[in-house]
């Protein structure tokens, strides 16, 4: 709509100017044409008509570009003042849909830090299944680092709330750092967890070394509370060489 207008009013102006142009064009040449330099009475009072009868035009041609212009600024007004009321309208929505949206996320933190934690599936939530070869082996990772995260997020949440995993990868030593971070419950005790996640992480053949890092959120402060360090050699079992409570 808006290209449309603008080619629109672009070709209005275009005319108006080219009328009003071509109109001094007239009047400059009628002016260069002398009564006086005409010797024939009947041919003077030929030129006089016709300046006079030009310059009546010229007149009518300025009361017509004017009111043009007139016209223009009127829609170029009125359209502006329609798309600024239009956007207006979408800042509102905008406005409301955020509120809405905000609205939504603090109910459903309130109703997930309510719901009561499940046990983690002796199963696994098949961790080991996920795209760990590709994340530790191209070094532009950064789009599948943000899935894994959001996968390990939705994935642990039923068992240890709601929470945000970060997570850094090093794929030249094919090391993994996952910090998890979630709201403080008393009885939740994240150790058994990391053990059970590092048990499903045993099968990526591609990880060396795996560090777990738990960190705490009590009214908006962050506070890390334990810290585990594990690695292997090939494919055997990770060995814990290094901890920090």
């Amino acid at each position: 709509m808006l290209m449309l207008f603008s080619w629109i009013g672009g070709l209005f102006l275009v005319s108006l100017t080219g009328l009003l142009g071509y109109r001094a064009i007239v009047r400059y040449q009628l002016k260069q044409l002398a009564v006086d330099d005409v010797e024939s009475v009947p041919a003077k009072k030929k030129l006089i008509y016709i300046k006079q009868r030009e310059n009546e035009k010229h007149i009518h041609y300025l009361l017509f570009w004017g009111l043009g212009m007139t016209f223009f600024l009127f829609c170029l007004f009125y359209y502006t003042l329609t798309i600024q009321q239009k956007n207006t309208e979408i800042t509102q929505q905008l406005t409301q849909a955020n509120e809405e949206l905000m609205t939504l996320k603090t109910e459903q933190k309130i109703f997930i830090q309510q719901t009561p934690l499940q046990e983690y599936p002796e199963k696994g939530l098949g961790l080991a299944d996920e795209a760990w070869a590709p994340l530790t082996s191209e070094k532009d990772n950064r789009k599948l680092q943000g899935k894994m995260e959001q996968t390990l997020s939705q994935k642990l949440a039923p068992y240890i709330g709601l929470s945000t995993v970060l997570l850094t990868v090093e794929p030249s030593t094919q090391t993994i750092y996952l910090s998890i971070q979630n709201e403080d419950r008393g009885n939740l005790k994240m150790a058994p967890v990391i053990s059970k996640i590092l048990a499903e992480l045993t099968a990526v053949n591609t990880l060396k070394e795996v560090t777990f890092q738990t960190v705490g959120i009590s009214d908006g402060k962050t506070e890390q509370k334990e810290q585990w360090q594990y690695t292997r050699v090939g494919e055997e079992d990770f060995q814990l060489v290094a901890e920090q409570k």
